[in-house]
């Protein structure tokens, strides 16, 4: 069985802070599933826990998205798939791929319901011009 993780990112309401600013808490949400062969792992992680990552902005301090997008599925490789460890009887599993990253603002509620999430990370990404900011 490959597992695979599909991340969304999700811009947080404060500010990423400057240095190794590690949050004390950060709330995660999570839909597993498995289905012919493969393990489908949905994750939305809040913007601030994607620590000591520097993400290019606009002058109006939102995030610049043509920039963004592209460095996403690295950025949930590093700080997301690499920290989980999945078994199948008893066998620790190869490291989550991921295959799709998204951001979406702190008001999206894709990730309300499964269908929602995976709506979500297989759609189209949110349109360069839009205003999201961390």
């Amino acid at each position: 069985m490959r597992p695979v993780l599909l991340a969304v990112l999700i811009p947080a309401l404060s500010l990423i802070g400057f240095g190794h600013t590690i949050p004390d808490d950060v709330t995660v949400q999570a839909f597993a599933k498995s289905e012919a062969g493969h393990f489908h792992l949905l994750i939305r992680v809040p913007f601030n826990a994607l620590a000591d990552t520097v993400f290019p902005l606009k002058e109006n301090g939102a995030l610049d998205l043509k920039q963004v997008q592209p460095m996403l599925p690295g950025v949930a490789r590093i700080w997301i798939a690499e920290w989980i460890d999945l078994y199948s009887g008893g066998e620790l599993l190869p490291k989550p791929l991921v295959k799709s990253a998204r951001i979406a603002p702190v008001t999206d509620r894709s990730f309300v319901s499964s269908e929602g999430a995976w709506n979500h990370l297989t759609g189209p990404p949110l349109a360069p011009d839009a205003a999201v900011f961390p």
